[in-house]
């Protein structure tokens, strides 16, 4: 992928407020890692464990929730060790270590990595 500077003006996201984790409460430091929905009647989540299926990012924590970023585009961490980096065609992604994400292979599974930011060490997804 190219190292060049994107920008995705004009792109509008659907970004949702979910309750916060009861058990381990997400913070401002999780801006921009993967989430998934752990009790849908109550829409309470938490962060992804390595290799499950995203179905967020996280774009703020507040008093209010946490709000996700659920389609659109997202700014998140690529994982150092995975191909997302180097690949030079778009890939679907999972959650990686650390709030990261990584390649998923061929299978699709809702999220895809557009471009990857060298300079800021950032994968552009989008659902």
């Amino acid at each position: 992928m190219s190292t060049q500077e994107y920008g995705f003006r004009m792109v509008e996201g659907v970004d949702l407020t979910f309750k916060n984790n009861t058990t381990t409460p997400l913070t401002s430091a999780d801006k921009g890692k993967p989430v998934k929905v752990i009790v849908k009647d109550t829409a309470e989540i938490e962060l992804c464990a390595n290799g499950d299926t995203i179905d967020g990012i996280v774009t703020g924590v507040d008093e209010m929730g946490v709000t996700v970023r659920v389609a659109g585009v997202a700014e998140a961490n690529p994982l150092a060790a995975d191909g997302i980096i180097s690949t030079t065609t778009s890939c679907y992604v999972l959650a990686g270590t650390g709030g990261t994400v990584k390649t998923n292979g061929t299978a699709a599974n809702g999220w895809r990595c557009l471009a990857y930011n060298a300079a800021k060490n950032k994968v552009y997804i989008c659902r």
